[in-house]
């Protein structure tokens, strides 16, 4: 028999025993035999360590991975008795069962471990800066797992990161006029003292034009991108440069576009109301606007509260992408884009099902 040890976090001491064939969840939530909820590094079912052929074997369920060995695990791999392993911030090691001891069955702790010293356990320097150098994952389709009210607000963040490392050329090129025009726009107003002012006239009329050129072509290339997210994320089908060219649906897409701008550049608190009718045209070609707009007030009015908070965060993670110069733009731009498409994709029945009661079928 064996016995995991935890020798990290707020649930440090605690001995829990596996039993045969039965995976032993850790995790963020509360259905997870080893819960955690105060660990932000750990998923919801981050990973489990299953007995098998008398063999243990760790089995990484999140996209952020987990350490054996000093090793980084995205899919599984054995631990060995006396190994320590690491899923999130949380340490662990197995043990065997000791003689005559009582450990808790699977989910309950047995208290505090024997023998510790006063200082509590070291803090694992090296896998904490593979944790952030990780942010996000290696990059790659977004795998997150949530159920119940409002939205992982943080994994969705990350997620969003995950695809744009995995696609990072067509997300730049996305991102890049916006950032470069940013550039400009700084490089001007700290240059233009030291221009002759018709030079200065004229690089800023040329700017305006520019950016009301790429204003234009955004209601095309950002649909486009995020239906190549929707794609990338069911087949893994990479997105390319061309896919942001499509003209598939293009006038309900600009319409869909157009007014949601327009609800949302007038009252911000509309936003989160009108905002779904995108993903949702995206997702559902052909509906047409009136019902993507109508669809996603159904949603928008039932969520309305989780919908805004999700607007506040994906509003402060692309700030901070502005204040880097701009350049941090060319990332968190596509990724809240993204992010905020896999909301969607996580809500999909519900939206479907608010939509229904409009009358609207999806």
């Amino acid at each position: 028999m064996f016995q995991l040890r935890v020798l990290s976090g707020s649930k440090a001491g605690q001995v829990f025993q596996l039993a045969p064939g039965q995976p032993f969840v850790v995790g963020r939530g509360a259905e997870a035999n080893l819960s955690v909820p105060d660990d932000p590094t750990l998923s919801r079912n981050h990973a489990d360590v299953v007995i098998e052929g008398g063999q243990a074997v760790l089995r990484n369920r999140s996209q952020h991975g987990s350490l054996v060995g000093g090793q980084v695990v995205q899919g599984q791999a054995p631990v060995a008795l006396g190994q320590e392993f690491q899923v999130g911030g949380t340490r662990l090691v197995l043990e065997p069962m000791a003689g005559g001891a009582a450990a808790a069955p699977v989910g309950g702790p047995v208290g505090a471990a024997s023998g510790g010293g006063g200082g509590g356990p070291k803090v694992d320097a090296g896998a904490a800066f593979a944790a952030a150098a990780k942010f996000g994952g290696d990059g790659g389709q977004a795998k997150i797992e949530h159920s119940g009210p409002g939205f992982p607000f943080g994994d969705l963040v990350k997620g969003g990161i995950s695809v744009v490392k995995a696609n990072l050329m067509a997300s730049l090129a996305l991102s890049a006029p916006l950032g470069l025009l940013i550039l400009v726009q700084v490089g001007l107003s700290f240059g233009a003292r030291f221009m002759p002012g018709i030079v200065a006239m004229i690089l800023g009329f040329t700017l305006m034009g520019v950016g009301l050129l790429y204003s234009l072509a955004s209601p095309l290339l950002f649909t486009n991108y995020l239906a190549a997210v929707k794609e990338f994320q069911s087949s893994g089908k990479p997105i390319g440069i061309g896919d942001l060219l499509k003209f598939n649906d293009i006038v309900n897409r600009y319409i869909t576009m157009f007014i949601v701008g327009i609800a949302a550049g007038c009252c911000f608190l509309l936003g989160p109301i009108v905002a779904w009718a995108i993903p949702i045209i995206v997702d559902k070609p052909g509906i047409g606007f009136a019902n993507a707009l109508k669809a996603s007030v159904a949603f928008g009015k039932k969520n309305y509260v989780p919908t805004f908070i999700l607007f506040i965060i994906l509003g402060i993670v692309n700030s901070i992408g502005m204040m880097l110069c701009g350049l941090g733009v060319l990332i968190t731009m596509p990724a809240v884009n993204v992010a905020f498409f896999l909301a969607y994709d996580l809500k999909r029945d519900e939206v479907a099902a608010a939509a229904a009661e409009s009358g609207v079928s999806l």
